[in-house]
C-alpha cells in the first residue's frame, strides 16, 4: 500500500455530532464509532457474542451495517467478536496489519473474509480513513507495512491511531506496550489527545509513564471485564495515570463509556 494512502467513507446524512462509544464488552476492546454523517467505524470487537448486545445498544436495531472493522491484532479478545458482527452486519472495508498468526480463530476470520468478499487493506503509519470530512482517523503504527510478518509477541504489532474531530481528539492504543509506546515517542508522531484509550486493558506492561504524559489526556477510559483473571488494570497503570491527575473512567464499574463531541468539545454521555 503507498505511503499515507487514505481512504473516504462518505455515506449518509450529516448530523452535527460524533460519537465515540466504548463497548462494555468484558475482558476485550471493542470502540464503535459513529461520525456525523453516519459513517461508522468498530475498532476491535472483544471475545465473543457479547458485541452484538452492546451494538445493539448504540445502533438503531435496523441499521445492520457498520462501514468499517479495524482490527488491532489478531488476539483473541480483540478478533472473536468481528467473527459475530460480520456474520450479522454487512460491512464494507477491513483494516487490518496482516501480520501472519495460524491460530484457529485467524485462519477462520480469514476464511470468513473471503466467503463474504470483504474488502481488507494493511495500515501503517500515515494511512487516514476519514469517516468525514472533519472526522479523520490517522494510523500512527505500526510504522511500517508488517503484513505476512510473524510477531513473537503480537502486542507489538497493534495498530495505534488517533481520531481528530475539530478541536477533539482520541487515541487509541489497542495492547501496544512499553516497547511500542516508547517508539512512537521516538518518532515523534503527534500522540497528544484529549482521550486516551489506555493500552492492553490498563496492564502494567503498557502506559509508560513518559508515554502517557507525552499524550496527556484529560481522560483515559480502560476496557477491561469484571474481576478478571489477569487482575487488570493493574495497580502501577492505576498509578501512573492517578499521578497525572487524568480522569481513570472503566468498562468494568460503569459499563459502556460514551462520548457525544461536537466541534470544541466532548461531554461523557451516560
Amino acid at each position: 500500500m503507498a505511503a499515507g494512502l487514505s481512504w473516504l467513507a462518505l455515506f449518509g446524512t450529516s448530523s452535527p455530532e460524533l460519537r465515540v462509544n466504548f463497548l462494555d464488552v468484558g475482558q476485550g476492546s471493542a470502540v464503535f464509532i459513529e461520525a456525523p454523517n453516519r459513517s461508522q467505524l468498530l475498532i476491535d470487537g472483544g471475545s465473543g457474542s457479547k458485541i452484538l448486545a452492546r451494538l445493539g445498544e448504540v445502533m438503531p436495531f435496523y441499521d445492520k451495517k457498520i462501514d468499517v472493522l479495524l482490527l488491532t491484532h489478531p488476539d483473541q479478545d480483540h478478533l472473536a467478536g468481528f467473527l459475530e458482527v460480520i456474520k450479522n452486519y454487512q460491512v464494507s472495508l477491513v483494516l487490518e496489519t496482516g501480520i501472519k498468526s495460524d491460530s484457529v480463530l485467524n485462519q477462520e476470520w480469514e476464511k470468513v473474509l473471503r466467503e463474504k468478499n470483504i474488502r481488507i487493506s494493511h495500515v501503517k503509519a500515515g494511512d487516514k480513513l476519514a469517516l468525514d470530512r472533519q472526522a479523520i482517523v490517522t494510523i500512527l503504527y505500526p510504522l511500517a507495512d508488517v503484513s505476512g510478518q510473524e510477531f513473537k509477541e503480537t502486542n507489538e504489532s497493534s495498530v495505534v491511531a488517533r481520531l481528530d474531530y475539530g478541536q477533539n481528539s482520541f487515541l487509541f492504543t489497542g495492547d501496544a506496550d512499553k516497547k511500542v509506546e516508547r517508539g512512537l515517542i521516538f518518532n515523534k508522531l503527534n500522540i497528544k489527545a484529549d482521550f486516551l484509550n489506555v493500552g492492553h486493558h490498563g496492564s502494567k506492561n503498557s502506559s509508560d509513564p513518559e508515554f502517557v504524559s507525552a499524550v496527556n489526556p484529560l481522560a483515559a477510559v480502560i476496557q477491561v471485564g469484571k474481576n478478571n483473571k489477569y487482575g487488570q488494570p493493574h495497580q502501577e497503570t492505576l498509578d501512573v495515570l492517578e499521578g497525572l491527575g487524568i480522569n481513570i473512567l472503566r468498562n468494568d464499574l460503569l459499563g459502556n463509556i460514551n462520548f457525544v463531541c461536537d466541534l470544541k468539545e466532548c461531554f461523557w454521555a451516560k
